[in-house]
Order: C-alpha cells, then structure tokens, then sequence
C-alpha cells in the first residue's frame, strides 16, 4: 500500500476539519495516510532539521500543510514525492494554495458599498 506521511503545521491541526479529512478521503482510493508524529513548530520550523526528520520515516510520499516555503522546498529535495497544502508555493514544488487578494478585494468593496471609510488591513 502506498503511505503518505502527512506534516502539519501544528499538531493540533488534524483536529481541524480539512486536514482531518485527508486521510480518511485517501484511504477510500487504497492510500495510507498518517500524519507525522512531529510537527513543523516541534522543530521551529527550521528546514534542515524537518528534512533530517522526513529522511529517517519510511513513506512514500509527503504532504506538507502550511509549510514555509524554505520547508516545502527543504523537503522536495527527498527522493520522494512532495506536496504542498496551502502555505509558500515556491517553484519547483507541487501544491495547491488559495490566494486571497480576491476575496479580500470583494471584502473590501463590500465595506465601501455599506459606507465604512476608515478600512484597515
């Protein structure tokens, strides 16, 4: 079976619904997902020591949420498969992310339309 080992950004993040629902929708396709039993603030969020821990677990591929950008590319350079969930997209790493310029855009045009002035970002 194929194993995915699953880096969060804290531990306390697989209680969130998203991230709690990536192993359950890669089992029903016949993968293994886990998360990692460290987590990315558990090594302060320093490169070199989460690609040093990443090397030493058996998987088959990676997924990395809300990694820094030196983290996703820190990990890409395992000779396994890596993917970014949100965080830094750098090039060279898949992944997916959100950008929020356009709802912060339709955020802001709605508050002008109901009269606020003084909007902070």
């Amino acid at each position: 079976m194929f194993r995915v080992k699953i880096l969060l950004y804290e531990k306390e993040d697989q209680f969130s619904f998203i991230e709690s629902e990536i192993p359950h929708a890669l089992k029903k396709i016949g993968i293994l997902a886990e998360y990692a039993e460290k987590s990315q603030k558990d090594f302060d969020q320093d490169p070199l020591k989460i690609k040093k821990y990443a090397s030493e677990i058996t998987a088959d591929a990676w997924i990395s949420i809300s990694g820094l950008g030196d983290i996703n590319t820190a990990l890409s350079q395992l000779d396994v498969p890596v993917f970014a969930l949100y965080g830094y997209l750098q090039k060279g790493v898949a992944g997916i992310g959100q950008s929020h310029y356009s709802a912060m855009k339709k955020g802001i045009e709605q508050l002008i339309k109901h009269g606020h002035e003084r909007i902070v970002l």
